[in-house]
């Protein structure tokens, strides 16, 4: 199935590809490479024509701009799932390589499961719920399907959606689309989101690609993967990008998986009802809110030996401190404060 969909996006679209897919275990589908790949050659090149997003010929003009393009695509997959809308030469095959359910991730959980959880990890799950059902709201009020084609699908409608909204929330990408917010530059790439999460090892050499960010236009648009390493990948070598610099935690409540604390250069503790425990005085409480150092404290495993973020430096200094010493700590949280607004414009600059 995913051999002649990748078959098809060669033959048809002009796709450009080193990689073949497999079947494993531990993440479902993979990308392998499929012969040797030398420095600065092209694992993969998807064309603009494959992807889908608001500029799509199959969804642009047919949704509200005042929807976002997360809601957008999932309120398309939405439609295509339960037959509302006819698919194209190219979203019949893709559906196909999607996910049939999320059983995996936390958002489809019963609460006896969500309950065993730690208390952060259930405050980042309970934050994606109430984005799902945010967007689920927009998609109601947007669009009501008609009761005969309810009637016909077996699932509820608020499952289909659920099930299109997990497959934007783990696979869209970042793309660049002219006229649109930055937050709505988002694209599904079929067949390149087969590629699975890694993170930099702390204790091993990891291959891994950074998100690859095209600019418009980039061999008309599209996504490409570059081997942009010093040395030639051989045959049969798993593929992998990072999706960002994300703890266990936060894999688990966005993505619905783990990579285990040996395997994950980001592994984090979270302690913030231990800190937030010896803040025992409402000033420092206040002071903290302020400077928006309230909450998420967190130790971090590596680099070895372990150390605590800043936040929590700044938390642990709050709970020592007298209330003469308050415009000390003061002068030290505007000073961070105004370096991380240096920091972020210097970001957009780059950028």
């Amino acid at each position: 199935m995913v051999d002649r969909f990748q078959d098809s996006l060669v033959a048809d679209y002009g796709a450009v590809t080193a990689l073949r897919p497999q079947f494993t275990s531990h993440g479902g589908y993979s990308l392998l490479t499929s012969t040797h790949v030398h420095p600065a050659e092209v694992f993969l090149f998807i064309p603009k024509q494959c992807l889908l997003n608001v500029e799509s010929e199959s969804i642009r003009q047919r949704y509200p701009r005042s929807l976002t393009s997360f809601q957008i695509l999932s309120s398309h997959l939405t439609r295509l799932r339960m037959g509302d809308l006819e698919c194209t030469r190219l979203e019949s095959p893709y559906l196909d390589t999607l996910p049939a359910d999320f059983s995996f991730h936390p958002l489809c959980w019963p609460q006896e499961k969500l309950d065993r959880l730690p208390i952060h990890v259930r405050k980042l799950v309970e934050h994606v719920s109430h984005r799902f059902e945010s967007d689920f709201a927009a998609f109601r009020s947007h669009f009501e399907a008609s009761k005969l084609l309810i009637q016909k699908h077996t699932q509820p409608i608020a499952e289909v959606f659920k099930w299109a909204w997990l497959v934007v929330n783990t696979r869209c990408l970042y793309y660049p689309i002219q006229d649109v917010e930055k937050d709505s530059q988002l694209s599904l790439c079929p067949y390149l989101d087969l590629l699975n999460h890694s993170s930099p090892s702390p204790n091993t050499t990891n291959l891994f690609n950074a998100l690859p960010k095209p600019e418009i236009p980039l061999r008309e648009g599209g996504y490409e993967l570059v081997n942009n390493s010093t040395h030639t990948i051989p045959p049969d070598t798993e593929i992998c990008f990072m999706y960002g610099p994300h703890s266990d935690d936060f894999l688990l409540a966005e993505y619905g998986f783990v990579l285990g604390w040996e395997k994950n250069a980001f592994t984090e503790v979270n302690i913030s009802d231990l800190v937030k425990q010896l803040i025992k005085e409402d000033w420092k409480r206040d002071q903290l809110q302020e400077n928006d150092l309230w909450d998420d404290y967190t130790l971090h495993l590596y680099p070895a030996p372990a150390w605590p973020s800043q936040r929590t430096l700044m938390a642990l200094r709050m709970a020592c401190l007298s209330r003469e010493e308050e415009g000390e700590w003061c002068k030290v949280a505007g000073y961070q404060k105004e370096s991380m607004k240096k920091f972020k414009r210097t970001n957009q600059i780059m950028r």
